[in-house]
């Protein structure tokens, strides 16, 4: 019969304390401590695993606040539309009995940062006009007609639409954050930097104010987290996420922190322009390439995929077809780019994820408002209206909620990955639990094997007996000190010389992590020059302009890869420069080589024991480095997330900067582990065999107590035996 890992180590705690006396205190805490590491551990995965963490991606217009609304407030327009990528600010979503919404703004920084992008914008525009306008004089002329001022003002904003394809998209949502702060009454210089708590009371109307396309705080907000009473919630935590592509460094950050400690993805993509090489594009530079366990591809706004359908008759006809034509269509485009190999280790597992799910968030809606006797509103009576001319089709809210697909999404997707993540959970733990079960075994089996050698010397000798054992032990230990001091002090100089050698190569792993993907851009100049006689021939010219740009989250990729490659490079020289189970065998041989093997009073577990104990205790340090500080030293570098020109060898610059005080941290660190190192050998060099005999004192001290009562004694040994071969059993049987 199994039993629970905390009733079994309880039982065993509370059995062995009535052995006081018989176990030594090295060998009981030292299981104590075991068994208060495994619960530990146990409770940190449970506390980790303890919700799921689930990321909602998908480009501006995907419908991912729709998709929200829906699958958490029963349809309820709680989070507004963003109408830009800068206004789809990352929306943090958890459970809390007393609904409220923290609101944190963006730092001074961040919004010079904005302001910025937005001059670049008033730059890169000027110079379209007056490029599209050089055109036009140039036709007018030909055909000698005269452009007027009111003629070119008025088609400066006609063109703006046309004008803006070809500026970068961060200079854009920048221009409009900058327009929208204007537009509002709020003292924008006054909120930055800060947080706000907010209580909800009618929900959606303070979430407009806050991240609406023209809410009264939208320009300044960088991220919101949101606490609802909501069941679905207590099990899971939910980010709506802006994107990558993000102008404010921090805040793209702050979505990639997320997406890699995510556990699901849902991967939105509108259906009337499904999964095209720009949205795949776009999921595979969001998504991280390692990390995310799940990911679930939905086809959102299907409703109006159904109503692209003139030739089906039937309902059912008609949402068999869209679904054939958007799976083919996913599949199709998906292929394509990983032949690209458009970061194929990511289009890998997005394709493992096929075929899509497909959702109507209006349809979800429209089903909870027929449910509930509500009226719908005229985008929703529109739809419903649409639909009916297909067989089969009822404004039933039935028939809406099973076209709708939501409920599909939560029972088929959510549900089970929330049960697969607690058997995860459980997994772990049960490898936590088989883990230590080894090591508590052995534990007990150094208290067993304590306990026969103690037992024995009762049995064998008397007090001066014992006596003049500890004296002869006293005497040949004290014969091997320089031994031990040699043994101690080579590992020492090993270690020195192991790190000296981790040094240079950790600086050479720099060359591997310094790539910067630049990217080329080229746009064409006009302009007119005044030659011929009195400058009256006018010729033009168009020059052919290339530019350069680089993102900076390139430069915190490369430096978290570096990090994480030389923490895991130096601690695993670390288990081999310092082995200590090779030290513990070296010591056991020079201590035995001590002794007469042939005498009948040698005994080897005289030693092996307090040998054991003492080498139990030595522990050697492990490589750590916070590589925020690295990353902070990027990000207030730069005023935006991508740079441009010059501004390129800045970024390398900076980056050769950032890599070289990582290193010089590194060695830092590497020199302070070696004196550590010094000091530990050091010290079990000048004390190691002082320790042993003070163990060996210790318990025949004891012996010399317990041999007044001898028959007791041995009975109480007898019977902690019988004690451990039980416990031995319980620990083989213990599950979590």
């Amino acid at each position: 019969m199994e039993a629970n890992y905390e009733k079994v180590t309880n039982e065993i705690i509370a059995g062995l304390e009535n052995y006081k006396g018989f176990v030594s205190d090295d060998n009981f805490f030292a299981f104590q401590d075991r068994i208060s590491t495994m619960k530990k551990n146990i409770e940190d995965a449970k506390e980790e695993g303890r919700k799921l963490k689930i990321g909602i991606v998908g480009e501006v217009k995907a419908g991912k606040s729709s998709f929200l609304n829906a699958l958490v407030f029963d349809g309820k327009d709680i989070l507004p539309k963003a109408s830009t990528p800068m206004t789809a600010a990352l929306t943090k979503i958890t459970y809390a009995e007393k609904p409220s919404a923290k609101i944190v703004f963006y730092s001074e920084k961040d919004w010079e940062n904005v302001i910025n992008l937005s001059s670049k914008y008033d730059e890169f525009f000027e110079m379209k006009y007056n490029e599209y306008i050089e055109k036009q004089k140039k036709n007018h002329k030909k055909n000698h007609k005269i452009i007027t001022d009111i003629h070119i003002q008025k088609t400066k904003q006609e063109l703006k639409p046309y004008l803006e394809k070809e500026i970068p998209q961060m200079y854009i949502s920048c221009k409009e954050l900058t327009e929208l702060a204007e537009k509002s009454s709020v003292d924008v210089y006054g909120k930055l930097g800060g947080t706000e708590e907010i209580s909800i009371n009618e929900l959606n109307e303070d979430l407009s104010n806050y991240i609406g396309a023209h809410g009264q705080y939208t320009a300044i907000v960088k991220h919101v987290e949101l606490k609802m009473n909501n069941d679905m919630l207590k099990d899971v935590e939910i980010v709506d996420t802006p994107g990558l592509n993000d102008p404010i460094i921090s805040r793209g950050e702050i979505t990639k922190k997320f997406l890699r400690e995510c556990d699901v993805a849902f991967l939105l993509s509108y259906t009337g322009q499904f999964l095209t090489q720009e949205d795949i594009n776009f999921m595979c530079h969001t998504l991280p390439s390692e990390g995310i366990r799940n990911i679930f591809i939905v086809g959102s706004k299907f409703d109006s995929g159904i109503l692209d359908d003139n030739k089906s008759k039937t309902i059912e006809e008609a949402e068999r077809k869209s679904i054939n034509i958007y799976n083919n269509q996913a599949k199709n485009n998906i292929d394509a780019c990983i032949r690209e190999a458009i970061n194929s280790e990511v289009l890998v597992r997005i394709k493992e994820s096929l075929p899509p799910s497909y959702v109507s968030s209006i349809l979800y809606s429209c089903s909870q408002k027929r449910k509930n006797n509500q009226s719908y509103n005229a985008a929703e009576a529109n739809v419903v209206k649409n639909l009916m001319r297909f067989q089969g089709f009822q404004d039933d809210w039935k028939k809406l909620l099973s076209l709708s697909g939501i409920d599909g999404i939560k029972k088929y997707k959510i549900m089970p990955v929330i049960e697969d993540k607690e058997k995860t959970i459980e997994e772990k733990n049960k490898n936590v639990v088989i883990d230590n079960k080894n090591i508590l075994l052995k534990l007990l089996e150094d208290m067993n094997i304590e306990a026969i050698q103690n037992k024995e010397n009762l049995q064998n000798y008397d007090k001066y007996e014992l006596e003049e054992k500890l004296n002869r032990l006293h005497g040949k230990l004290n014969t091997i000190r320089i031994s031990i001091k040699n043994i101690f002090e080579s590992s020492a100089i090993e270690a020195e010389r192991l790190i000296n050698n981790i040094i240079p190569n950790i600086k050479l792993e720099i060359s591997n992590y310094t790539d910067i993907n630049v990217a080329t851009h080229t746009h064409n100049e006009h302009r007119t020059v005044d030659t011929g006689l009195f400058g009256l021939k006018k010729e033009h010219y168009v020059d052919v302009i290339t530019t350069y740009s680089a993102n900076v989250s390139d430069v915190i990729d490369n430096m978290r890869n570096y990090i994480n490659r030389s923490v895991l490079y130096i601690n695993d020289e670390f288990e081999k420069l310092i082995n200590v189970k090779k030290l513990e065998m070296q010591i056991k041989d020079c201590a035995i080589g001590a002794f007469d093997l042939k005498d009948d009073k040698f005994n080897e577990q005289d030693i092996i024991i307090p040998v054991r104990n003492v080498m139990n205790k030595i522990t050697i340090p492990k490589m750590n480095i916070n590589e925020e500080q690295y990353e902070t030293m990027i990000i207030d570098a730069f005023s935006g997330a991508v740079v441009e020109g010059e501004e390129i060898q800045k970024l390398k610059r900076q980056e050769n900067l950032v890599f070289n005080q990582i290193a010089r941290k590194l060695e830092e660190n590497l020199k302070s582990y070696q004196r550590q190192i010094d000091e530990i050998m050091s010290e079990q060099a000048a004390t190691f065999v002082d320790e042993i005999i003070r163990q060996a004192s210790k318990n025949i001290e004891q012996l010399k107590t317990q041999i007044d009562n001898k028959e007791e004694s041995i009975r109480r040994y007898n019977e902690l035996c019988s004690a451990i071969t039980q416990y031995k059993l319980l620990i083989q049987k213990m599950e979590m």
